[in-house]
């Protein structure tokens, strides 16, 4: 399989996306057209986004909310902890 490169825009609307996500708690499943509704897209926009990461949900049945969180969730590195460096910042950084 070819790995295709996604813009930069692709990845921004992923946050979007996995905002919108986590807003549905008491849901199980979302098409991609009601999540394009909720920020402002198409459908075929948010099709196109997530398959640059990979492939997601099932035709005619849509996306299971919980499985599609956490895969953008990991796409977009926030599955695992980070460690930075404050410089320059004086009390801030002990803050």
């Amino acid at each position: 399989m070819t790995e295709k490169k996604s813009p930069e825009s692709a990845a921004i609307r992923l946050s979007l996306y996995l905002r919108c996500l986590r807003k549905m708690k008491k849901e199980k499943s979302i098409s991609s057209e009601r999540l394009a509704q909720f920020i402002g897209t198409s459908g075929v926009r948010v099709r196109k986004d997530l398959s640059y990461f990979g492939q997601f949900g099932t035709r005619g049945k849509g996306y299971m909310i919980g499985e599609l969180q956490e895969q953008i969730s990991k796409i977009l590195g926030l599955d695992r902890v980070w460690t930075i460096a404050l410089v320059g910042v004086g009390k801030l950084g002990t803050a």
